[in-house]
């Protein structure tokens, strides 16, 4: 599955998501800064940049910055309020706040770590939509 293909799955993805909880999903056309917008409970539109997930090892990991054969590599912040991942090889969704990422990539990790480090992780399970809509952590 190439990149725009899997673009496209996460971004269904999304849209299905949001429509489940009954808010309004607009979507952008072409290659911008936001893939879709919905609007929230409080009336608030609410900015989403979709993402695939990558599996390496017990972490997902992702970009959160875009950047392309002609074009300079640039961040999200200020553009988009929150991150929609969907990962292929665990089939799960994550929704991530533009204010818990930094500017290269963002990892969430899927079991404990060797050391039994326990701060300054991000746990994929605070971020995870649940199954049947609803979230562990929307709105952290």
């Amino acid at each position: 599955m190439n990149s725009n293909q899997k673009g496209n799955m996460v971004e269904g993805k999304a849209i299905a998501y949001y429509t489940s909880l009954g808010y309004q999903v607009f979507t952008s056309i072409g290659d911008g800064d936001v893939d879709l917008v919905y609007i929230n409970d409080k009336g608030k539109a609410i900015r989403v940049q979709c993402k695939h997930g990558n599996y390496i090892k017990t972490n997902i990991t992702f970009n959160v910055y875009c950047s392309g054969p002609n074009m300079k590599t640039k961040t999200y912040h200020g553009k988009v309020d929150e991150f929609f991942v969907y990962c292929l090889i665990n089939k799960k969704s994550y929704i991530v706040p533009i204010k818990k990422v930094g500017t290269g990539k963002f990892t969430m990790r899927t079991v404990a770590v060797a050391n039994n480090q326990k701060k300054k992780i991000n746990w994929a399970k605070d971020y995870q939509v649940a199954e049947e809509g609803g979230l562990a952590a929307h709105g952290c």
